[in-house]
This record gives C-alpha cells, structure tokens and sequence, in this order.
C-alpha cells in the first residue's frame, strides 16, 4: 500500500523557492483510511484506561504502518525528492499519531525541537470545517537553549 498518491517532482521547485510545501490530497485514501481506523482503535482502548490527565493536551501513539508498505523507503524516497536532501542520509525521528482534546489550542506554538529536524512531514487524518493551516517558516529560527 503507499503512502502517497502526488509525484514529488511536481513539488520540488516550490519547497526550493519556499523552504515547505503543502500538498492538499497526496496520500493514498487507501492508507488514510488505515491510519484513521488504527487511530480510532488506538483512542477507543486509551479511552477505557484513563481520561485525560492534563486539559487542552494530546494523546499521542506510535504509528504502525500496514505490512505491504514499503516504510520507510516510500517516506524517504517522496520525501528526498521534494526536499532535495540526500536520501541516504535521512533519520526518522518520530512516527505518532496525535490526538488533541477538543478544548486544545487551536493556534499552537511551534514545536521546541524545531531545528533538530530539516523536513517535517504531516498527514492530518481528519480536518474541522472550520480548521486551517498555520506555517511558521519566518519564526523561531534560533536555537531553543532548553
């Protein structure tokens, strides 16, 4: 099964100009139909241990990819194209997926280890009619020192 259904090429030249690229309808409805259904399992037992410790927070789990998916080389290869890193250097830092509480910040800060990773990619499982994206390309470009 793969991940993604865009050819990265047709993306590269804007990730070069831009520094990131957002790729409205790339993965395979057949693998985000996967993901949605081990995120809903996942929650469902979670739900039946515990409620949430800390209001506004997020659940989050390790993504387990199907077994007839190429991972990580479909992940890598996309993501080496559009980004025109070197592939054979690429380290997989996180795979989770992330479940906020309804009552979350919907304008979250940028994540602290955001200069440990040169490429961050997300797949949103579901998305609010009333939901957008927020990019923060222009700030926190300095070392976090904590």
């Amino acid at each position: 099964m793969n991940v993604f259904k865009f050819n990265p090429k047709n993306y590269s030249n804007q990730f070069a100009m831009y520094g990131f690229v957002h790729i409205e309808n790339g993965v395979n409805p057949e693998f985000l139909q996967y993901a949605k259904e081990i995120a809903n399992q996942l929650v469902e037992k979670d739900k039946q241990l515990k409620e949430w410790g800390i209001k506004g927070k997020k659940l989050q789990y390790l993504m387990e990819f199907p077994e007839n998916t190429d991972f990580p080389n479909e992940l890598f290869d996309v993501v080496s194209k559009v980004s025109g890193l070197e592939r054979d250097n690429f380290t997989l830092c996180e795979r989770h997926i992330k479940v906020y509480e309804d009552v979350a910040d919907n304008t979250p800060p940028p994540h602290k280890d955001r200069l440990a990773s040169q490429v961050t990619v997300a797949i949103p499982l579901e998305v609010p009619k009333d939901s957008y994206l927020i990019l923060y390309p222009e700030d926190h470009l300095t070392i976090n020192p904590f």
